[in-house]
């Protein structure tokens, strides 16, 4: 008769239907680890865009720190002039890049091969910057997806965290555009540990 091996484990809830998001609310030192040129879906326009691999360095809030080393994603899109998406599209480049510490001069006034973004995507990556992570419901599935800001969110949620602003109609746009216009698929998240 076989003998039984006892296992001990620490008991966990379980539930395959509902997924976590990739990162809680909350306030963090950021990294950027890579940036790669892309363009956004051809129905869409085909505008240049640099996806942005940001690593969830440090976190500020000590509930956070199992979460440290996640990844998550951001798309910097550059609209042409007369898009309506063009304001903020440009708002949210100035937020990134000045809150990376890089001179706007790196920016091309005109983008016409990947070769035109090279010294801004040299410039963001491995930049270091201060955030917020935010939850924000998807609109396509539902589920709670972790966003970065990049100024302060204000007030606060029952958690006691801050919440995400109510977004424009623009925003919304543009969000789904970047979320649409992903040339591959991005890996699911996987926490990592963080080489300190």
């Amino acid at each position: 008769m076989p003998s039984e091996e006892t296992v001990n484990f620490t008991p966990v809830s379980y539930d395959i239907d509902k997924l976590p998001p990739e990162a809680p609310d909350g306030h963090w030192d950021f990294r950027i680890k890579a940036a790669k040129i892309r363009a956004t879906k051809p129905e869409k326009g085909a505008y240049p865009m640099i996806e942005l691999v940001v690593m969830l360095d440090t976190a500020h809030d000590a509930e956070n720190k199992p979460f440290e080393g996640s990844e998550l994603r951001e798309w910097l899109v550059f609209f042409p002039e007369d898009h309506k998406a063009a304001r903020q599209g440009k708002q949210k480049m100035q937020r990134w890049v000045d809150a990376c510490r890089i001179e706007r001069e790196v920016i091309p006034k005109a983008i016409r091969t990947p070769a035109d973004l090279q010294p801004l995507v040299q410039a963001l990556e491995d930049s270091t910057l201060e955030g917020w992570t935010v939850q924000r419901k998807d609109k396509q599935n539902g589920e709670l997806r972790a966003t970065m800001q990049l100024t302060e969110p204000t007030g606060l949620n029952l958690a006691g965290l801050p919440p995400v602003e109510a977004p424009s109609a623009i925003e919304e746009e543009i969000e789904e555009e970047e979320e649409e216009e992903e040339i591959e698929p991005p890996p699911p998240p996987v926490k990592k540990k963080s080489k300190k």
